[in-house]
Order: C-alpha cells, then structure tokens, then sequence
C-alpha cells in the first residue's frame, strides 16, 4: 500500500474498468483548479539497511511508497509536461531524457577520452557528489524555472499544487511514525520527480566557461584537456562555478566523495592541487 491510499494496487488493477470514469472526473477536476488532492501527497518511508553500524541513520536508504491513484495521474500527465519541456532539455543530460541513456552518457564520455589520449592529450575529470540531490530541491525555486522554460498559467499552478505541502511517515519494524511535513524535496517514486530534477539542475552545464560537463540525473562529472597550467587553472575556475552554484540552488557538495583523475600518456607525475571551498581534491 502507497502512501494515503491504504489500499493495496491490486483493487485498483482488478477495479480498472469500475474507476475509468470516476478518476478521469476527478483528474480533470484537479486540472481544472490546479490543486493536486492532499491525500495524495503523503509518503510512506520505509528505511532499508545498506551496510555498516545499524544504530546510525546514515547507513540506511529511504524507499518512498506513494499513492497509486496519484502516481497514476502523474503518468498520464507526464506526456504532456515531457514535451513541453523536453527541446529545453541540456544535450550534457542524459538521464530520463528519452534517446539518451547510461550508455549514451559513458559512450559520449569515453570517445572523448580516448581521443584525446590518442592524441598524446593530457585530460583532467573531475567527478561530483550530490548527496541526497533530490531531497534537497528547493520547491521555490523550481517553479521559477519551470516557467522560464514555457510552463506558466494553470500548468505551473498545478505543479505547484503537486509540489507543495507534501507529507511523510516512517514504517519501520512494524511501527508507524507521526506524520511530517517537507519543505523540500522533488518527490522520490514519482513519475514526474526525474523531469523535474532535470529542469532544476538543467541550468548548471551553461555555468561552465572552459570545461565539458557530462550528467546523468544528479550523477556529474566535467573534463577539460590540460595543455599548460592555464587548463589547470581554468578548472579551478569552473570549480568555482559548481561551487557558487550549489550555494545559489540549496545544493550540497560531498567533498569526501569529489575526486579528479588525469588521463595521460605521459609517465612523468605531475603535481596538481584542485579545491571545492579551500577542501583539496583527492
């Protein structure tokens, strides 16, 4: 059972041809006034074990159960936001975008470096950590973005509805917590949670002045071919980019996990130091 349905998904599955006409009434009517139904804004967490001690709250991974009759509305009005939005889309994303994929990303990424190599070229790549990135949207500055790309009027109030006063509960062994309430969050589970994430970080490629950036969803990485210590120097600067803006959009960088690795032919080492925030690089 997902979220405030409390029902399981197979009643609404053998129920199919009963609900047709009563959701498309309620759907339309959604639309209609732009508010999305409450109840189908609540979330069940539900914390899995990934691995290390079991009394600390980092080592475990929140699975986010929402509601059926919501996530099926989301999926019909999916096609309609998608195309809307999708000419806007960065060609650096290559993730939930349809044509694009993980392959397309490492392949995309991989020809350039090979190249590059061949070349006797020296590449530096950084490679980025977002820690819990779709946790962290900020709900007001996503529908300021939204409508930059062309989404505006009832569209927007809509998704605005979706997106705000959204709730949650903990179920863990057997227990149920009170319930809380999110000012944050692109909605985890969520058909419409990955396009909304890509429109939130769609401006961040165009940031950056001399280096390459590759992403897939929150997952980035950038490259830049170092011919002289002005290459070095410039992806300190974009360095600076990423940095200032994650600071602009509520973003956190995990410095622990930010790491660079030079690509080269050239058996000579080279000393470099790259920082995030005076925090060097491993």
């Amino acid at each position: 059972m997902g979220g405030g349905d409390y029902i399981p998904p197979i009643y609404f599955i053998n129920c199919a041809s009963s609900l047709t006409v009563p959701l498309a009434i309620t759907y339309n009517a959604s639309l209609r006034t732009g508010s999305f139904p409450t109840v189908w804004k609540l979330a069940k967490l539900i914390p899995i074990f990934k691995s290390g001690k079991r009394d600390k709250v980092e080592n475990y991974r929140l699975i986010s159960s929402l509601s059926v009759l919501g996530k099926i509305f989301e999926s019909l009005v999916y096609p309609y936001i998608y195309a809307q939005l999708k000419s806007f889309i960065s060609d650096r994303q290559h993730g939930f975008v349809h044509g694009r994929s993980t392959n397309s990303n490492l392949v995309n990424y991989s020809e350039f470096l090979f190249e590059s190599v061949d070349k006797c070229k020296r590449i530096d790549v950084v490679y980025t950590d977002f820690p819990k990135a779709f946790d962290l949207v900020p709900i007001k500055v996503l529908p300021i973005k939204l409508s930059a790309y062309g989404i505006t009027g009832s569209a927007l109030g809509w998704l605005k509805s979706h997106l705000n006063d959204r709730c949650f509960y903990v179920v863990t062994n057997g227990y149920k917590s009170v319930t809380f309430r999110t000012t944050f969050e692109v909605p985890q589970g969520s058909h419409l949670g990955p396009l909304l994430f890509n429109i939130f970080i769609n401006d961040l490629p165009k940031c950056f002045k001399y280096s390459i950036p590759y992403m897939f969803a929150d997952d980035f990485k950038f490259l830049k071919v170092i011919d002289s210590v002005v290459d070095v120097n410039r992806v300190q600067d974009d360095l600076v980019v990423l940095f200032n803006w994650c600071n602009a959009n509520g973003m956190v960088l995990n410095t622990d996990k930010c790491y660079f690795i030079s690509f080269t032919r050239n058996h000579i080492e080279t000393i470099i130091q790259y920082l995030i925030a005076d925090v060097p690089l491993k």
